[in-house]
């Protein structure tokens, strides 16, 4: 646990959190020499994530919904969904958290590496960490078959 704390410290602050937070704030900052206008683009920026930011999943018979604080809920349909696998820590580091940086493929509030899902359909993937990753399984397991039935039947 200690090891994820250290690498999203030592990866994420310099790799993410300085050049799309601190740099934009700074430059800001030497451009109009007010230290508000620099901490204003800050908080633009940060309101801005939050936006794309997934909170948690909303697992249904209709499908996967992301759900973000401000903004619009996506919803994948079950039909849609390729594949929903457990991935390993380097593979969220480098394709969830460093590329591309914006819109990160992982945008959850969570720093840790571990136990994070890929989810992958028709036009695009991303990664997600349940909190109980058991209840998480079953539940993708129960509705993917239902899905997959009602499909076959129509």
């Amino acid at each position: 646990m200690l090891s994820t704390f250290w690498s999203a410290f030592f990866l994420f602050l310099p790799l993410y959190f300085v050049p799309v937070f601190i740099l934009p704030s700074a430059v800001a900052f030497f451009i109009s020499g007010s230290f508000s206008v620099g901490l204003a683009i800050f908080i633009i920026i940060y309101f801005v994530w939050l936006a794309f930011t997934v909170w948690s999943l909303r697992l249904s018979e209709k499908g996967i919904q992301f759900v973000r604080l401000f903004g619009v809920p996506k919803v994948i349909p079950w039909e849609e969904v390729l594949d929903l696998s457990e991935v390993s820590r380097r593979e969220i580091v480098i394709h969830g958290w460093l590329a591309p940086r914006f819109p990160a493929r992982e945008m959850t509030p969570c720093l840790s590496a571990l136990h994070h899902f890929r989810i992958r359909w028709e036009t695009g993937w991303c990664y997600f960490p349940p909190e109980d990753i058991n209840a998480f399984q079953r539940l993708v397991h129960e509705f993917r078959t239902k899905a997959l039935v009602k499909a076959a039947n129509t």
